[in-house]
């Protein structure tokens, strides 16, 4: 009989445990790799490279090569095609390290890539 009791216990506090942590989860729409337009729409940003200076400065650190920048699937080319997708026009922006870039569009991405979605698609 007390092994039951233990038994309800354990499967009580597991429930408890689950349950918090889901509503967590969807209250929080922060992503460190995404940066979405609700996001946007709370800075002064002009286009694409303004956005993530105010946002996530951390992804524009120098590196060796620098990340390839994508609209809607179609290459850009470099950091400085940032600068010619205006922000209105922006859903979001992503940013993927150098092996989840490779992984999905072959060599040539180790500095990473930006993939931006805009509000046309």
């Amino acid at each position: 009989m007390r092994g039951i009791y233990i038994l309800a216990l354990f499967a009580f506090v597991l429930t408890a445990c689950a349950s918090s942590g889901q509503g967590t989860a969807q209250k929080s729409s922060f992503s460190r790799n995404i940066i979405t337009a609700e996001q946007i729409a709370t800075t002064t940003a002009q286009n694409a490279y303004q956005v993530i200076q105010n946002l996530r400065p951390q992804w524009l650190i120098l590196r060796a090569e620098s990340p390839v920048v994508y609209s809607d699937r179609l290459r850009l080319g470099g950091l400085s095609a940032l600068e010619t997708v205006y922000a209105t026009d922006i859903e979001k922006i992503e940013y993927l390290r150098h092996d989840e870039a490779t992984f999905q569009f072959g060599t040539g991405h180790t500095g990473g890539a930006f993939l931006i979605t805009t509000k046309a698609n």
